[in-house]
């Protein structure tokens, strides 16, 4: 399916020849230089519209078993809230891009409707996977967080890091990460012209106003988070990864020293038995 593409470069245009003076716009059709229309509409089916499609179901169903499991445990500890709450967060970006590819299955029956759900599918639902996706990185960091600590002074944990204040801290975590990136949700309009290819009134997606006036600090905040967060969460994970290693080194040290100790008492006492 060749998408109608909407940029600030797109070209709008009303027709006089219209009596009721619709909105027109014209086709962006890519030029065959190193790959034909027909080749990538074919991909486009297959990897994206198909395959895509199905590891977006099976995401679905699975994180729906997950949290069907840690909900019939109860919630007893504070890992089987936090983990769920990752397999929310992980349900919903799954449901998401299989709703965006639905524009294949519809394209069977209408395509002037599969190319709207795919232009409204780009502004409802493909920054809500993106930003879903850093809910989760950050979420995945405080996990290792709370492991380091559960491993660095387990007796002392257990008092701060409750099930109900994991469930306060994922809440916190999840409403100001989402919160943080939703002004990209600002910088798309929706607009229903008509289109010459099908003949019908489409749906297509074009920059707003608030992005014509302020695109550098909203693309430069947008990439800048982008990029720090994750690397950030990333090194966190590392550094709460070697403190689990330490210590855990450091328990098997101790087990294996007083093991030997043991070993040595007893051997001297079988020699004095012996005697």
């Amino acid at each position: 399916m060749t998408s109608v593409v909407a940029t600030m470069s797109t070209v709008r245009h009303f027709s006089d020849s219209q009596s009721d003076n619709r909105q027109h716009i014209e086709e962006f059709v890519p030029e065959d230089i190193y790959v034909t229309s027909w080749t990538r509409k074919v991909v486009e089916i297959c990897v994206d519209l198909t395959l895509g499609f199905l590891i977006s179901l099976v995401g679905v169903v699975t994180n729906i078993l997950v949290i069907a499991v840690f909900a019939k445990q109860k919630f007893k500890d504070s890992v089987a809230v936090s983990m769920t709450t990752i397999a929310v967060w992980d349900f919903i970006k799954c449901f998401g891009c299989a709703l965006q590819r639905l524009s294949g299955p519809i394209s069977l029956y209408d395509s002037a409707v599969a190319e709207s759900w795919a232009n409204i599918s780009v502004v409802a639902l493909s920054y809500l996977t993106c930003f879903v996706t850093y809910v989760s990185i950050v979420l995945a960091a405080y996990v290792a967080v709370e492991r380091c600590l559960c491993v660095s002074i387990p007796f002392k944990v257990k008092w701060f890091i409750t099930p109900r204040s994991s469930f306060i801290i994922c809440f916190i975590i999840s409403l100001v990460v989402f919160g943080w990136f939703s002004v990209m949700y600002g910088i798309y309009d929706i607009l229903w012209v008509y289109s010459h290819n099908y003949n019908k009134t489409i749906a297509i997606y074009v920059y707003s106003d608030f992005i014509h006036q302020h695109a550098q600090p909203v693309f430069l905040f947008y990439n800048l988070s982008g990029i720090i967060l994750p690397v950030v969460c990333f090194l966190v994970i590392v550094a709460s990864t070697f403190v689990i290693i330490y210590h855990l080194r450091k328990s098997s040290n101790f087990r294996s020293g007083s093991t030997k100790g043991q070993g040595g008492q007893s051997q001297k006492q079988s020699r004095k038995w012996v005697c």
